[in-house]
């Protein structure tokens, strides 16, 4: 996206394909043009083109991604009022201002181009759609014609290093999928694959999940169940969890689900309903223990843009609990108890995460990103973890260098070492799915 010649956003008829691979995706343009760019601050806006109802549904994801969920959305999921509260007030508080301090509703940062009668003006800029994703653009006296009507696969834009050989299931552990923030072009976005005897929970669904798996040698099958902890695209690129072998379980709240099934709904153009028939959701609830086949799930909350969350995982070894803290995207310690001083962030939320930052955990893992709407290593120097590694960070400053880890893909992290019966437990499992009946353990 060249900084300072993109002003269009077109978007095609052809929005999905057999290669794993969602084409009209807006979110991360409109926060380069934000963030990065400055678009806004330069008195800038976007220009979409495509037709209204594609126009329409980009608005909608765009809504839950950056404004996250209106009250009446709350009330209808049935949300506990004091965390309404805090989700509301959060969002409202960070949401992007304009000069006179009120928020800018997402339609502020765009100019709406709907085609009619096949053709929409942009500024200067004049599009036709002559044909199946087939453009001619016209400005002044130059024309210029673009065929997008081909179904190539989009790789990801940075080189995936690949393990040769699958590296060994274990009892407890975490193999990282990639690290870095959805800003960084070289390397993947951050995503985990917690291995529990055998099987995998994903941390997330990050963009080029296939990829990752593979690079990982983890199997398809080998994944039971993804836990969503926001929309945000670099954590919920969730259409190839769609063509999965078997219907994925999606571990998260009630809130984030429903959110999730409109995303992808707008995405692809389905229906909801449609949506959800493809996963099945285990709900859990902020400080509820969830027992998932024997690993204990305790969901928390963080401070973010959009209502998010993520867990603390632990198991019973050899009479001694081990556990693993996720902390996901989170802001700074700093500005959660700015918030909690206005009044945004409940007592119990910002205590939790203090707590959690000074636990004595067997592997602690946070949000290192130290920019906007994001952590800073500075928050885990008194942490009692064994092990602490951070993500959604590129490169961790000098001073934390010697002190903390700093989640790369590839990077395999064991809290409890596998031994021989999981992978007996693991073929009789596949047999039992491969012959349909129970096969015996002996």
């Amino acid at each position: 996206m060249n900084q300072l010649n993109c002003s269009i956003v077109l978007f095609t008829k052809i929005i999905v394909s057999w290669h794993v691979s969602s084409y009209n995706n807006l979110e991360f343009p409109i926060y380069f043009f934000l963030f990065v760019v400055n678009g806004l601050g330069q008195g800038k806006r976007l220009n979409l083109v495509g037709e209204k109802q594609d126009i329409s549904q980009a608005l909608r994801l765009l809504r839950y991604t950056l404004m996250g969920p209106i009250e009446s959305e709350l009330n209808d999921w049935g949300t506990e009022s004091e965390l309404k509260k805090e989700w509301l007030s959060v969002c409202e508080a960070i949401a992007l201002k304009d000069a006179d301090g009120k928020t800018i509703p997402v339609d502020g940062f765009f100019n709406l181009c709907p085609f009619v009668d096949g053709e929409a003006k942009a500024g200067e800029l004049t599009v036709r759609h002559v044909g199946t994703d087939s453009y001619q653009v016209e400005v002044e006296d130059t024309e210029a014609n673009v065929n997008l009507n081909q179904d190539h696969q989009v790789r990801p834009c940075y080189e995936v290093q690949s393990d040769y050989v699958p590296g060994g299931l274990v009892k407890l552990g975490l193999e990282i999928l990639g690290g870095a923030s959805g800003f960084t072009p070289n390397e993947p976005c951050t995503g985990l694959a917690l291995c529990y005897n055998g099987d995998y929970i994903l941390i997330d669904s990050i963009p080029f999940l296939d990829q990752h798996l593979f690079a990982r040698r983890i199997s398809k099958n080998q994944v039971s169940a993804v836990l969503l902890t926001h929309l945000h695209d670099n954590h919920c690129a969730m259409f190839p969890l769609m063509l999965m072998p078997h219907k994925v379980e999606i571990i998260t709240t009630r809130e984030i689900f429903n959110m999730a099934m409109e995303k992808l709904a707008c995405s692809i153009g389905w229906e909801p309903s449609v949506i959800e028939e493809n996963f099945a959701l285990v709900e859990v609830k902020p400080s509820e223990e969830l027992n998932y086949f024997g690993l204990n799930t305790l969901p928390h909350v963080t401070v973010h843009s959009i209502p998010t969350i993520d867990a603390t995982f632990s198991t019973i070894h050899k009479g001694y609990s081990r556990q693993l803290c996720i902390v996901g995207d989170n802001h700074t310690m700093t500005t959660i108890r700015e918030l909690q001083e206005q009044g945004h962030v409940r007592d119990e939320t910002a205590e939790n995460l203090e707590r959690l930052y000074s636990e004595r955990f067997n592997l602690l893992v946070a949000d290192g990103g130290a920019g906007a709407i994001h952590g800073d290593p500075s928050n885990a120097l008194s942490s009692d973890a064994d092990r602490v590694v951070f993500l959604h960070v590129g490169q961790l400053p000098n001073e934390f260098d010697t002190t903390f880890s700093l989640a790369s893909s590839g990077k395999r992290y064991t809290v409890i070492d596998s031994d021989p019966s999981i992978y007996t437990s693991q073929v009789n499992h596949y047999l039992t799915q491969w012959l349909g009946e129970p096969f015996p353990n002996r």
